[in-house]
């Protein structure tokens, strides 16, 4: 088994980073939690592959200061920022400064856990209103290979809700108890979704399915 990994929340009031903490260790998920007020009395021994620190920041330029200053001593920690919303731009800067998922305040608690689930897997998070702001800007010009599927590619019924999953940031466990399937299935269909939509990583499946979330014969919503 691998180690236990560790979540340290930093920053936001009382109330939100002792309730957020809470949360976690009530959810299940195998890490041993704590709650710091500053981030400069963060200590740097935790510094590691299995150490996640979530920032929670009430503005840009705060989360800003934050990165600024926990990056050079958090090299190999992963990082999520909680915020109220992003900026394009800002998330080209988070993605830069090593933030790993980012996080809106308006989302329910049990979706951020899934997505904290995610980073800690080792995945890339964005919202979904910044990746569709993302497709409908010039930041993002979709391959060519992805403005259709061959019709012998289709994507099966099953395969089409796990998508929807995927959209959703739901990890292979989670979509397990989402759809009563075994997770080694789980996996299986992943890799068959990603060889039909011809994308190298989840997060690529996600941003194509929201790009043709309105073809008739893809059902997304």
């Amino acid at each position: 088994m691998g180690e236990t990994a560790r979540i340290s929340v930093v920053g936001g009031s009382d109330i939100s980073r002792e309730g957020l903490t809470g949360l976690i260790v009530a959810s299940g998920i195998a890490a041993t939690c704590s709650s710091v007020a500053d981030w400069r009395s963060l200590p740097p021994e935790l510094d590691g592959g299995g150490h996640l620190i979530v920032l929670d920041a009430d503005t840009e330029e705060q989360a800003r200061t934050m990165l600024a200053g926990l990056g050079p001593r958090f090299t190999r920690s992963k990082i999520a920022l909680i915020c109220n919303d992003f900026a394009l731009a800002f998330l080209k800067e988070g993605v830069a400064s090593g933030v790993s998922g980012f996080l809106t305040k308006d989302i329910d608690f049990s979706t951020m856990l899934r997505k904290i689930q995610l980073v800690l897997s080792g995945q890339k998070v964005l919202p979904t209103r910044s990746i569709d702001d993302l497709i409908c800007s010039e930041t993002l010009v979709p391959p060519a290979d992805w403005i259709d599927l061959d019709r012998g590619h289709k994507l099966s019924d099953r395969e089409i809700g796990i998508l929807r999953c995927l959209v959703d940031g739901d990890a292979n466990k989670v979509i397990s108890r989402r759809l009563n399937i075994a997770e080694p299935t789980v996996k299986v269909h992943v890799k068959a979704i990603l060889r039909k939509l011809r994308v190298e990583n989840r997060t690529q499946a996600a941003v194509w399915a929201i790009n043709h979330r309105s073809r008739p014969d893809f059902r997304l919503n």
